[in-house]
């Protein structure tokens, strides 16, 4: 196995695992803002999943649509409910803010990892990186959404 599929192993498994945690977390948690905390962490990682896919316009997608409105919309009708985000005697922010650091790490990678793809070339003894990769089929991405949706019938 090449150091690249390694990589895209890695990858896998820690967005796979980032989506299990998010999911069991936002059916676990008792105070209903982290549970749309978790929801908010299981959109991003299934966000980072369909990049792995090069499925570009699917993470865009996911990430307006559900993190950026329904979450969203999640959270403004429990502030407008009224539940603390701690209850009184809570003192779990140290793991609140673990989640969200390791939230940002997550998307952080997925970033890097979607903007740089590894060739595998040396140049002058460096490892050489190309930007902007091609994807490798056109399912999923801008170009085959809109043959679909606007293409002749």
């Amino acid at each position: 196995m090449s150091s690249i599929d390694t990589l895209k192993t890695i990858y896998f498994y820690l967005f796979a695992l980032a989506t299990v945690v998010g999911a069991l977390s936002t059916i676990i948690a008792k105070n209903p803002i982290r549970g749309a905390m978790g929801l908010l962490l299981t959109i991003g990682a299934m966000a980072g999943l369909f990049l792995s896919l090069h499925a570009e316009f699917m993470a865009a997608v996911q990430l307006i649509v559900y993190a950026g409105a329904v979450v969203v919309l999640f959270l403004f009708a429990i502030m407008l409910l009224g539940p603390d985000a701690l209850p009184p005697g809570d003192h779990t922010t140290v793991g609140v803010r673990v989640a969200a650091g390791a939230g940002t790490l997550l998307a952080a990678i997925a970033g890097v990892w979607s903007v740089w793809e590894w060739d595998g070339v040396r140049d002058q003894g460096h490892r050489v990186f190309t930007r902007f990769p091609t994807a490798e089929t056109t399912t999923g991405t801008v170009e085959s959404v809109a043959k679909e949706v606007f293409g002749p019938g």
